[in-house]
């Protein structure tokens, strides 16, 4: 981390990075790290049919989309100390000693908080999947003397799992916050939702903190400050700095086998289906995503010939050069591209009923392709070659 903050900072301090884009070094870093929690909290391997699977897919792409908010907020705000009162540009000697205690506040004491409430976030967000909707919950403090006096005020609190309020209170409701929820029989005289409400807003008055992990699927909300900084959905060249894709492809020697008949990829296709004609596959990063039956019919094998390329996709799946999570309002898609000498290669996945399911598989060889690529290629980078 010293060499990759030192690299960042005089990036900054030469005017190569500002506000609006995101150094890679310094993103990764903190994106992984901060994803270990999340991973932690999971099982090691999970099947596509697993509920979690999508869940931590989701809170993975939350982290590192709030890791790329929080690297563009360091550069926005170290660029404002290059210069001094007068404009003057402050020589780097200086610079570098202004600007060392906002770096260790960052990316040491900062980041420390943003882990621990990684951590908190996933396992209160598995949990939750694992209690049934009739179920009553019980809100708990550790019950030590380092309990907030707020929280206390929620100690032993019963709710219907099903009640609004755990909408707001349902931990963790600040910075390294220890409180839990555990399984409860319902009380003999239950709080109303609205006596409730009223306590939770005495709680939690911090509005990022107003968050169910389990049911919201994300760690860091839009109301965390780091958000401010980005507005628009981010762009590989302009906010990432990657190279466009003429440039990638000028460089890529690596040929993309074809088939020439159909039979020999419905073979390849059966040979790892199991009897409901679906077959899962699992990424680098833990994710496993189904390949049905509606998906081989999707890509329509014999109309357009896919299946003379399609012997591709498992590459591209498990080696992608680079993996986008494009987020919308009512689902979330991962991208997954491999440029290959000929053309670049894409998959594209989305979440249907608690599940990751593969949609689509084209290559971009032809205008209306190429633009639908460019189109996906943006959002939040999750891997890049």
């Amino acid at each position: 981390m010293d060499s990759i903050l030192e690299d960042f900072v005089k990036q900054v301090h030469a005017g190569e990075l500002d506000g609006s884009k995101i150094d890679n070094r310094l993103y990764f870093k903190t994106a992984q790290r901060l994803a270990g929690a999340i991973i932690n909290a999971f099982p090691t391997e999970m099947s596509y049919e697993d509920p979690l699977n999508s869940l931590a897919a989701t809170l993975q792409g939350n982290i590192y989309a709030f890791s790329g908010a929080k690297t563009m907020t360091q550069a926005s705000l170290l660029s404002k100390l290059i210069t001094d009162d007068n404009g003057k540009l402050n020589p780097f000697s200086q610079y570098r000693q202004d600007v060392d205690q906002f770096l260790k506040d960052y990316n040491e004491r900062y980041l420390d908080a943003e882990y621990t409430n990684a951590i908190a976030s996933a396992q209160s967000a598995v949990q939750w999947q694992q209690w049934d909707d009739e179920d009553w919950l019980e809100y708990r403090t550790v019950g030590d003397n380092r309990v907030r006096d707020s929280h206390r005020l929620l100690d032993n609190l019963v709710l219907p799992k099903n009640s609004p309020v755990w909408d707001r209170i349902y931990p963790p409701n600040d910075w390294m916050c220890r409180c839990t929820v555990i399984p409860a029989d319902p009380p003999k005289n239950p709080m109303s939702d609205a006596e409730a409400g009223k306590l939770g807003k005495k709680v939690v008055t911090k509005k990022m903190f107003e968050n169910n992990p389990g049911k919201s699927r994300i760690v860091y909300s839009n109301e965390h400050p780091y958000f401010k900084v980005i507005n628009q959905e981010l762009d590989p060249v302009m906010n990432y700095g990657m190279r466009p894709v003429d440039k990638i492809m000028k460089d890529e020697d690596l040929p993309a086998p074809v088939l020439t008949k159909e039979r020999e990829f419905k073979e390849w296709w059966d040979a790892k289906a199991d009897e409901t004609g679906a077959f899962g596959l699992t990424d680098e990063q833990g994710i496993a995503v189904e390949f049905n039956r509606d998906f081989l019919e999707h890509i329509d094998v014999k109309k357009q010939g896919r299946y003379r390329y399609a012997i591709n996709l498992e590459k591209v799946f498990l080696e992608a050069d680079e993996k986008w999570l494009n987020q919308g309002r009512a689902t979330n898609t991962w991208v997954y591209i491999k440029y290959f000498k000929d053309y670049p290669y894409v998959l594209i996945v989305d979440e249907r009923k608690g599940r990751l399911v593969a949609q689509t598989f084209y290559r971009a060889d032809n205008p209306k392709m190429f633009s639908a690529f460019l189109a996906k290629r943006k959002g939040v980078l999750l891997k890049r070659k």
